[in-house]
């Protein structure tokens, strides 16, 4: 089946139908603030496929990709407990599949760079479960409220 993804979408549904939408940010607008939730929603779907062999690529084409894996940094990075990626079927072979393999994940961590930068700071990840799409409700709006205000982001 689909691995639960089902029964989560429909939690999520649910969840919906509680509370009105309250804070949605892209990433860029998201820079520099911290949140205990993030959602991912559809970075795979938006993920061009041949992202993952660049080899004879153009300059343009490179900065297309390293300006799309910024902005996925940027929205990861915001999450400082729980980090949620919401996609389609498509996003998930684009995208995810490539996060939940260990050994896709040192394979590209080989080619880094500065391998040992990157090492303790990536993860693989997991599909979810109904129940930690229960997580997904905020506890804490005026901490976030005040992170807002903070960054002037209130008005």
């Amino acid at each position: 089946g689909d691995g639960g993804r089902g029964r989560v979408l429909s939690s999520i549904q649910n969840l919906k139908s509680l509370e009105p939408i309250k804070n949605i940010l892209s990433a860029i607008s998201a820079k520099g603030l911290e949140f205990k939730r993030v959602i991912l929603y559809k970075f795979g779907e938006e993920c061009n496929y041949n992202v993952w062999n660049l080899k004879g690529k153009t300059i343009d084409q490179r900065v297309k990709v390293e300006y799309f894996f910024n902005k996925l940094y940027v929205a990861a990075s915001r999450a400082t407990e729980y980090l949620f990626v919401v996609d389609s079927e498509k996003g998930e072979r684009q995208l995810w599949h490539y996060a939940s393999d260990e050994a896709l994940l040192q394979a590209m961590l080989g080619q880094a760079r500065s391998k040992a930068r990157w090492d303790d700071r990536v993860r693989t990840i997991s599909p979810g479960t109904p129940k930690m799409a229960e997580e997904l409700r905020e506890d804490d709006p005026d901490a976030i409220a005040h992170e807002f205000e903070i960054k002037g982001l209130n008005s």
